[in-house]
């Protein structure tokens, strides 16, 4: 129920503020370190199951579920962006906004959840995929339960307990990868794609239930809403052309090529999501609560940006680089030899992944110190100059929509540096500098990559040619990157103390 009269007051606030400066690095440090064990775990798991699910799966069900997604993630939007983010980034919350937070959520959620049930069947139609209603049907919960624990994530992420949230998702992810193969192996197809979603889903949301304490109240009040409303417009509306940024190929491919080409660019664009995430969502999750707490003090502000992105650089340039140089093996190892069509998408897309890592970083930071609506138009920007090239090169074939995807990121680069020149106040070339010498290593586990490949007969087996070159790269990577790869922990340290 809804009142316009003052919030309920009680007796503690959730996710007050960390103390200061020194507090905030500390406890950055500590949700990077088990941040990045939930992206390692996760990430690990993950791999091992999509392998799995690609050998017991053909690509077509990989490109349905891809098909659907593109509208339930749509959806997902007005739940999982906005508010959420706004009770993170406020630097003084009051219990009423929780609550408004809570029920504005999960009632958009469940209006958009029966909307996509009874309209399943006209967008099925519309994009010619029969097949495609009955798994959109089956996504629509995913709607409800991610509302109901949206909250309670964002009060862990204001406390920086992020030991909790990796623990949670470890848990959720392996649960929902051993019910994918399992309905896999007994002949579901694709829905044991969908299970795995759902699964996912319901247990994190019970999770984060028994987790955090907080309980919302049955009533609460328009002016705390309205309190978020700002914030979260900006984010909500940077998310919806982000969105249409990333996804309208997606779309797009589903539409004029279909679910086999769709199911092929989207393992491509899986493995690069992966990456980028396994890479970065450590040091972005904690980035951003890290920035909303240090906005105002600049000096920190600064010495923390400047850590991070160098960490995430050095990182970054030689991974894609290497799987750039590794990609036919790779995917046919794990996969499958059907999926080697993947293997030319995956190498262009890896072109932008070291660029992602970066740029995720300046968006958290821009959402920190409260530019989220620089962020909306540059995203505009980026969104519109992506549909319309998607939209002319599509017909032309897979690998023309990736490519184009690589060079509109490369253009606008410009412009998201000088944004973040505005904000901290530094040179732009000095800033680019950094990145030098992990471009060089990059390059250097990229030629050891071609070198060990050109000494192997052409005759020989895929997977002895993988863990050769595998094992050269990743010395070369440990090599030229010895402290981080023997001590990540005194890296991570290194970011909150300085």
């Amino acid at each position: 129920m809804m009142s316009s009269s003052a919030s309920i007051t009680l007796p503690v606030v959730p996710g007050s503020p960390a103390p200061a400066g020194g507090d905030v690095r500390q406890r950055a440090s500590r949700g990077i370190g088990w941040s990045s064990v939930q992206q390692l775990a996760n990430n690990g798991m993950a791999f091992v199951t999509y392998g799995l699910l690609a050998r017991l799966l053909p690509p077509k069900d990989f490109g349905l579920l891809a098909f659907a997604s593109v509208f339930t993630a749509f959806l997902q939007l007005f739940v999982e962006q906005g508010i959420a983010d706004a009770v993170v980034q406020r630097a003084e919350t009051r219990p009423g906004h929780f609550t408004a937070a809570f029920w504005f959520n999960l009632s958009v959620s469940t209006l958009l959840a029966g909307g996509l049930c009874l309209s399943a069947g006209l967008i099925s139609s519309l994009v010619h995929t029969p097949g495609l209603a009955p798994i959109l049907r089956g996504l629509a919960p995913l709607l409800i339960f991610s509302a109901l624990g949206g909250i309670h994530a964002s009060i862990l992420k204001r406390r920086l307990e992020f030991k909790l949230l990796a623990v949670q998702n470890l848990v959720c992810t392996m649960a929902g990868g051993i019910a994918a193969i399992v309905f896999a192996f007994c002949g579901y197809g694709v829905w044991a794609l969908v299970v795995q979603q759902l699964t996912y889903s319901v247990l994190c949301a019970v999770m984060l239930w028994c987790s955090e304490p907080w309980r919302p109240s049955l009533r609460f009040a328009f002016a705390d809403l309205k309190d978020l409303a700002s914030f979260a417009l900006h984010i909500t509306s940077s998310a919806f052309l982000d969105f249409f940024n990333r996804r309208s190929d997606d779309f797009l491919i589903g539409c004029f090529l279909g679910p086999v080409v769709l199911g092929y660019y989207s393992l491509a664009y899986r493995l690069l999501l992966t990456f980028t995430r396994l890479i970065n969502s450590p040091f972005n999750n904690v980035a951003f609560s890290a920035f909303s707490r240090l906005q105002e003090d600049g000096a920190e502000l600064r010495r923390f940006f400047d850590h991070l992105t160098r960490l995430t650089g050095t990182i970054a340039f030689p991974v894609f680089l290497g799987l750039a140089a590794i990609a036919p093996e790779f995917l046919t190892t794990l996969f499958g030899q059907r999926w080697v069509v993947a293997a030319p998408v995956f190498r262009i897309l890896c072109m932008v992944g070291m660029l992602h890592c970066v740029a995720f970083v300046h968006g958290a930071l821009l959402r920190a110190v409260g530019r989220a609506n620089w962020q909306m138009w540059f995203t505009l920007a980026g969104a519109l100059t992506n549909i319309i090239g998607f939209y002319c090169f599509v017909r032309m074939g897979v690998l023309y929509v990736a490519g184009w995807y690589v060079a509109s990121a490369y253009l606008w680069l410009a412009v998201d540096l000088g944004m973040i020149r505005s904000v901290l106040g530094h040179s732009t070339l000095s800033y680019l500098a950094r990145f030098s010498v992990p471009v060089l290593k990059g390059l250097a586990v990229a030629a050891v990559v071609f070198a060990v490949r050109a000494a192997f007969p052409a005759a020989t087996p895929g997977s002895w040619r993988f863990a050769a070159e595998a094992i050269a790269g990743i010395a070369v990577f440990v090599a030229t990157n010895s402290a981080i790869v023997l001590n990540p922990m005194a890296a991570i340290r290194e970011i909150a103390t300085k």
